[in-house]
């Protein structure tokens, strides 16, 4: 065991159940940290940070700061959440925080999940506590397929952790299959070999997935993402010869 304290914010979703299947494979002690912002599914993902967490046998640090939750977006983006976060985790005398932001996730979102970012606040955080804190990125080569099957081929209760995992952003008890965290699950799971009733929602019965259709066609998922979604949907049948419908 290394006697650094490691940090690995823990919001109840595929992402940071990844990172945390990764660090107790490598057999390493951390602390979890969630941040209860009142937001409008605080209460669902607090509810799967315990049942992730009992499973794991992982210890979780809960924060309230409800008050953030005011300046939730419509979209659900919360204006420097993860700067926020990260300053917790130095608080609570980190000295690595392990990161959960997917392969590619800040390319058309909030420049808190970029590489530069990373690397700022790492700087501004050290500096602040007059030594090193390293801010490690584990999923920065995983797309949200990758992440499942990386889960699957490490555990043997896999399918029934990423069953009790959290990701929506248009309900407050239960994935509500239409907003777009519900899809990528959705699709990610299919090419990592679920099948289409594995899941709670379906977003095929919605209008989310022809946004997916339509910016896989316009090549707006660079690397193996774009490729693996349009297996997805040749498996799927979403697609006609070498053409998406």
């Amino acid at each position: 065991m290394e006697d650094k304290k490691i940090v690995v914010p823990f919001s109840g979703g595929i992402d940071s159940l990844t990172t945390a299947v990764m660090l107790l494979e490598q057999k390493k002690k951390f602390t979890g940290l969630y941040a209860d912002f009142g937001h409008r599914y605080a209460t669902a993902e607090t509810a799967a940070v315990y049942r992730l967490s009992t499973q794991l046998e992982i210890d979780v640090k809960f924060i309230e700061l409800t008050g953030i939750g005011e300046f939730e977006k419509e979209d659900a983006e919360i204006p420097f959440r993860n700067l926020v976060i990260l300053e917790l985790a130095a608080m609570m005398g980190a000295k690595e925080i392990c990161i959960s932001i997917e392969e590619g996730s800040f390319e058309n979102v909030s420049r808190d999940r970029s590489p530069e970012f990373l690397q700022r606040i790492q700087e501004l955080l050290s500096w602040m506590q007059r030594e090193d804190i390293k801010i490690s990125n584990l999923l920065s080569v995983f797309t949200k397929q990758d992440e499942i099957e990386y889960v699957l081929n490490s555990r043997k209760d896999a399918r029934e952790l990423l069953s009790k995992t959290f990701s929506c952003y248009g309900n407050y008890t239960r994935p509500c299959g239409r907003c777009k965290a519900c899809c990528r699950t959705f699709l990610a799971g299919i090419g990592a070999g679920f099948k289409r009733d594995d899941w709670i929602s379906n977003p095929l019965e919605s209008g989310t997935l022809q946004s997916y259709i339509i910016d896989t066609k316009r090549n707006k998922y660079s690397g193996r993402r774009g490729k693996q979604y349009l297996e997805v949907f040749k498996k799927l049948r979403l697609m006609n010869g070498d053409k998406l419908l």
